[in-house]
């Protein structure tokens, strides 16, 4: 009889430990907001096309060395590559970057300075538009230099070229300007 109590009381034993190992679930809500990356950044700070004529004369103390193109009554400056720029997005988006300058002060008419954006990232250039087309649009509308470039993150950020060209007439007057080329990147 002994042996059968101490098999009843280790069978109970048993089954009052099997009773604290059954498993316990609980739950955690975890959030998170992806804010997603969208950065364009001009490399130069300024540009300087220096000391220049309607002849086309080289240039003094410029960023570059250029010598204009002269016309019937005037001479065009080209700086390609005036300035390098990266344009990068997480997720990728289909961007374009549109002129949006307005202020320029000096002695030359303000649309004496063009800009242009040659093709980047798989977009579309626009091609030379001058300092006062302003403005986002569709495709080449308003001011808009480059589009349709395909812009993602890290390998597949987009890196690029400001090319600036300045015409200098005949009728000009003398003396300094300064233009504030501001450049905005848009995409969906």
């Amino acid at each position: 009889m002994k042996k059968y109590v101490v098999i009843i009381a280790a069978l109970a034993l048993l089954g009052t430990l099997s009773a604290f190992a059954q498993p316990v679930s609980d739950s955690i809500t975890v959030t998170a907001t992806n804010s997603g990356i969208f950065t364009f950044d001009i490399a130069a700070a300024s540009y300087a096309f220096g000391t220049v004529d309607s002849n086309g004369t080289a240039n003094v103390g410029g960023d570059d060395p250029l010598t204009g193109v002269r016309g019937a009554t005037a001479s065009v400056y080209t700086a390609s590559n005036a300035s390098a720029w990266t344009a990068a997005s997480a997720p990728v988006r289909t961007v374009r970057i549109f002129n949006a300058s307005t202020t320029s002060v000096g002695v030359l008419p303000a649309n004496r300075l063009a800009m242009q954006i040659p093709a980047a990232g798989g977009g579309t250039s626009c091609l030379y538009k001058t300092f006062g087309t302003t403005g986002d649009g569709a495709a080449c509308a308003a001011g808009v230099l480059v589009h349709t470039m395909a812009v993602g993150n890290g390998g597949n950020d987009v890196d690029g070229q400001l090319d600036l060209a300045l015409t200098v007439d005949d009728a000009d007057p003398t003396g300094a300007t300064t233009w504030t080329v501001i450049l905005t990147a848009t995409g969906a």
